[in-house]
């Protein structure tokens, strides 16, 4: 395949080289070839570029069967079963010439059949019918220029367009390490917002055309308070530079003015796609932000009652609420908490507990996560009815510190 590409460059180079001239005329000590030999030339170069395309087609098909082969035989393996009559098509379904010195997404649909016509355990993605084994679409990445597998991508938006394809690429390749974790290099922002929940989430803006002022703003990125990464999808059928070239032209024209202001842009964000209030958020932007500044889980302070602790699960049942914050001044631990708190949570969750977690008792008790037989001792002895509210830090969804508030009696 490599040769049948070198061949082709070279071949390019000597004709796109040449001069009209008439057939047999010597300039310079040299022959130079006539305009027959030129087109045979330029024939010559398509037939070995559809040569290579070909081979490269092949290559790439050739290990999309051999992948779906072995993951049919390890279904089978893990089930004591055989397996026959294994068939899949694949074909190209994208390029994306920009990411990672280009990509090829490759897909297929692959089908085999076992020995048993009774019910196996089946994975993710796979179904069964009799004897047939089906797994649903599967999609490849493959280096466009040297046809290297790359990865299997997961495609979390089910309808493959191409911002969703895109979308997946970028989130495996970033998690391989194999590009930077930034959609579009430039000017960035970065915002720290805390819900409604006193839940701290944090967004990544871009400039994902024009930088400076005349540029749009777009949010690339964000991370909610367990750490989960989310990135922007513009859900069409085109990559998200293309999506926002068209936006930043339209603002050029004096359209989509709002864009350019990355506050907005985040609020917008915040109260059509994620449901939010306007007055129920507090935001806190740093711009301009390095790009590097983002990515760590954002660290939560909450506030509600404590039902449960688990010491042996290492674990928390807290029920969220919210609070009223007076006049501004700083809320006082071991005073009686003011205003009016508001028991909204009724469902709760379980929050499981860091190992270098602290927490500290009104009574003056401390301890660390070590001592949570202590503390459900603690949460154990209120009449049935009453619990405990406390202040707790979160990161990653996980425990790091807790901190019990005086209420009204």
């Amino acid at each position: 395949m490599n040769s049948a590409c070198g061949l082709g460059r070279r071949a390019l180079f000597f004709f796109t080289h040449l001069r009209w001239t008439k057939k047999g005329e010597d300039m310079n000590g040299k022959q130079w070839i006539g305009k027959k030999g030129w087109l045979l030339g330029l024939i010559f170069v398509l037939a070995i570029g559809m040569l290579a395309g070909c081979s490269n087609a092949k290559s790439r098909k050739a290990q999309c069967l051999a992948l779906g082969r072995m993951r049919a035989q390890q279904f089978a393996d893990e089930r004591g079963v055989e397996y026959s009559n294994y068939h899949s098509d694949p074909e190209l379904v994208m390029t994306f010439p920009d990411l990672y010195h280009g990509v090829e997404v490759w897909t297929f649909t692959d089908s085999f059949t076992i020995d048993t016509e009774e019910p196996v355990d089946l994975p993710y993605q796979f179904t069964q019918e009799g004897n047939q084994i089906t797994c649903s679409q599967v999609y490849l990445m493959f280096q466009a220029e040297t046809g290297e597998y790359i990865n299997e991508i997961t495609m979390t938006d089910t309808e493959p367009i191409r911002s969703n394809v895109e979308v997946a690429c970028r989130r495996a390749l970033e998690t391989m390490g194999a590009i930077s974790p930034e959609t579009y290099a430039g000017n960035h922002a970065i915002a720290t917002v805390t819900m409604f929940s006193n839940e701290q989430w944090s967004f990544l803006l871009s400039q994902p055309a024009t930088q400076g002022e005349t540029g749009i703003w777009c949010v690339e990125r964000w991370m909610d308070t367990s750490g989960n990464l989310y990135y922007d999808n513009v859900n069409a059928d085109m990559t998200g530079k293309e999506y926002y070239a068209d936006l930043q032209t339209q603002a050029d024209e004096g359209h989509q003015v709002g864009l350019l202001d990355p506050e907005q842009v985040l609020m917008n964000k915040l109260t059509d796609d994620l449901g939010q209030a306007p007055n129920s958020v507090k935001v806190k932007m740093e711009n301009p932000a390095d790009v590097n500044d983002f990515g760590t889980g954002p660290i939560s302070t909450l506030f509600g009652h404590v039902s449960t602790v688990h010491a042996e699960e290492k674990s928390i049942y807290l029920y969220l609420s919210s609070y009223e914050e007076g006049d501004g001044e700083a809320i006082s631990r071991t005073e009686p908490m003011p205003g009016e708190v508001d028991d909204w949570d009724v469902t709760g969750q379980t929050y499981y507990v860091d190992t270098d977690m602290t927490f500290q008792l009104l009574d003056g008790t401390t301890g660390t996560i070590d001592d949570l037989a202590t503390l459900e001792e603690y949460i154990d002895s209120f009449p049935e009815g009453e619990e405990p509210y406390f202040w707790v830090t979160t990161q990653y969804a996980t425990v790091q510190r807790l901190e019990e508030q005086q209420m009204p009696n």
